[in-house]
Formats: structure tokens, C-alpha cells, sequence
């Protein structure tokens, strides 16, 4: 099975690389950069993971994780990929937070580790 993945940033260079690190294993990857986009690729294409950065949108990043889990009847995976210490960030509703920057491996280790809840 394809695990779809679901990148959300604005920043062109981080989706660009994480995108190439997550294709290289084997991964479907999806990118949007605001929050209609989000909305609309997860309900096309049953997304698994969302990977979703804290200040996409100006700082909205949150915003749209807690919008996802209330409008999101499936088990959604989300994790967060910031350059915020994970400390001030309120994570309740994640399965985990990568920093920025990381190397590819570290990546993947984070991957898997939501995918599986945390």
C-alpha cells in the first residue's frame, strides 16, 4: 500500500526537499500552501499523513491542525515540521514534531514514527 503524504508550506524550498527525500522511499507525495488547498487535497485523495509547518499561513499552521480534527472522521496522522522549538509549541493534537533543518534520515525515522502514532 502508498501511503499519501501531504505537505503543508509555503516556503517553496522546504516542500521541494522534503517532497524529493519522501518520494525517494516510496511515498505519495501532495503539497498545498494554504489552508483551502489542505482541505481539498485530503478529502480528494484520502491523505494519511499530513506534514503541516507551524507558520504556514503567517503562524496558521495550528489553526489548521485543530480544524482538521474536528472536521476529519478517519485517523488522520499530523506532524508538524517547524523551525519553533518543539517546548513552545502546544502539540496536543499532533503525533509528533521534526525540526527544522534535519537530514533526510531523520526524516524518514520521523515519518514512520507518526504513521504509527507517535
Amino acid at each position: 500500500m502508498v501511503v499519501r503524504v501531504l505537505i503543508v508550506d509555503d516556503n517553496y524550498d522546504d516542500v521541494h526537499a522534503i517532497r524529493k527525500i519522501l518520494e525517494h522511499e516510496g511515498f505519495l507525495v501532495f503539497q498545498a500552501t494554504h489552508k483551502e488547498d489542505c482541505m481539498r487535497i485530503i478529502s480528494e485523495h484520502n491523505i494519511d499523513l499530513v506534514l503541516i509547518d507551524v507558520l504556514v499561513c503567517g503562524g496558521k499552521g495550528c489553526d489548521i491542525v485543530k480544524l482538521l480534527r474536528k472536521k476529519r472522521d478517519y485517523n488522520l496522522k499530523i506532524g508538524y515540521i517547524t523551525i519553533i522549538p518543539e517546548r513552545e509549541i502546544d502539540t496536543r493534537d499532533v503525533e509528533g514534531v521534526i525540526q527544522k533543518p534535519f537530514e533526510p534520515h531523520e526524516l524518514i525515522r520521523h515519518v514512520n514514527r507518526v504513521l504509527k502514532g507517535g
